[in-house]
């Protein structure tokens, strides 16, 4: 196991953080890809990346629902 999105398989209170901590192999990708295009594959990747998290909307409603503040930048 290293760690793909694939490999993991956690029970019902551990994957929201088994999946943020994910990553897509190039098999991985190719895998998304072929089975569902390649805006599927972009968007899976694009949320694995986390750059959504940084977003002004997210750190706002973190800071504002939930009293968390994001560190770094």
């Amino acid at each position: 196991m290293v760690g793909n999105v694939f490999d993991l398989q956690p029970g019902i209170d551990a994957m929201r953080a088994a999946v943020l901590t994910g990553h897509l192999s190039r098999d991985d990708e190719r895998r998304l890809l072929d089975c569902f295009g390649p805006e599927y594959m972009r968007t899976a990747m694009s949320l694995l990346s986390l750059g959504w998290l940084r977003s002004a909307p997210v750190r706002d409603n973190l800071r504002k629902v939930y009293g968390v503040e994001l560190l770094g930048s």
